[in-house]
């Protein structure tokens, strides 16, 4: 909560931290909340790789990119990663997530959020931070060493060479990331089409990406092997093809959309039908008039007892 801060005394910052056994890091709030958009540096983090950190957050900071190879340089141990409330676009930085292996949970919620227009008047605009030199004497900037830091990650890790274009690849899933946390960030896609995620074998177990705005869900997204918490609320989704969720879902949140003729059809029903672990099935508020009975039956592909919480008044 610091707007006038900014980015260029970070790596000053950052570079002292290398000293001490910090664990937690946060840099949020430390730039206008209005203004055009700004890019993370490698010069900014490059000296939290020899530091210890566990959990690290940059809330709030309008950031628009990260520099391609910051990922490579992201603290060894971070386990916990917070970038909300930004204004994240499409980068090469996007293909580079299999760099940091050793986080567990990420949550980049709220993207593009809408301030109150009335706070652009309180905060000072900082456009120096637009301009800050790339340079920095950190000795893991170096080819190099980044080339020697994105090897011990395998070929999980992509170093980029100086303008470099975005080459026809995989996104690469953390290892070792269960939680990922993606809620009201103005992600607007028709999913048609199959998107195939790596490694196969990743950990997510929990995937919120609620609030965001799916009409069709048709295609696929994975796999996710071990996913068992799934929320999809407010997404004002409509349709669910039939191999879109993963079996292993436990929990599924489903409240707040356009389902109700999806689940009046017996096609529909084959979007839950293949989900043997499910627990809870969320449905309320998703204007229901009528179910068929086979969505409650007893059948081999539902092995335990559903709770479906609906704001039905009839059954038929």
């Amino acid at each position: 909560m610091n707007r006038r801060l900014g980015f260029s005394p970070l790596k000053n910052i950052t570079q002292s931290q290398q000293y001490t056994r910090i664990q937690e890091f946060n840099y949020s709030s430390v730039y206008p909340t209005f203004g055009p958009g700004i890019q993370l540096l490698m010069r900014d983090i490059c000296y939290l790789r020899n530091t210890s950190l566990k959990k690290i957050r940059f809330n709030g900071n309008c950031l628009e990119q990260l520099e391609t190879n910051a990922l490579i340089l992201f603290p060894k141990h971070v386990e916990e990663v917070y970038f909300l409330d930004n204004i994240f676009t499409f980068g090469l930085y996007l293909l580079q997530l299999g760099c940091v292996s050793s986080v567990v949970s990420v949550d980049l919620s709220f993207q593009n959020k809408v301030h109150n227009p009335y706070f652009y008047y309180l905060s000072q605009q900082n456009y120096g931070d637009l301009s800050r030199n790339r340079t920095s004497e950190c000795p893991y900037m170096t080819e190099k060493s980044l080339k020697q830091i994105a090897s011990e990650n395998m070929d999980k890790c992509t170093y980029f060479y100086p303008n470099d274009t975005a080459p026809l690849m995989e996104p690469f899933i953390p290892q070792n990331l269960t939680t990922l946390k993606f809620i009201d960030s103005n992600m607007r896609y028709d999913i048609k089409v199959n998107i195939h995620m790596t490694p196969t074998n990743n950990m997510i177990e929990y995937l919120d990406l609620s609030g965001n705005v799916f009409h069709l869900l048709t295609g696929t997204v994975g796999p996710f092997p071990h996913l068992k918490y799934l929320a999809l609320s407010r997404c004002y989704c409509s349709w669910i093809g039939p191999d879109v969720l993963a079996p292993t879902i436990e929990i599924l949140q489903l409240d707040q959309n356009y389902l109700g003729e999806m689940f009046a059809s017996i096609y529909g029903l084959n979007a839950i039908d293949g989900l043997v672990n499910l627990k809870v099935l969320n449905l309320s508020t998703n204007g229901i008039n009528f179910l068929l009975p086979d969505l409650f039956c007893p059948k081999k592909s539902l092995r335990r007892w559903i709770s479906v919480l609906t704001t039905l008044n009839i059954f038929k």
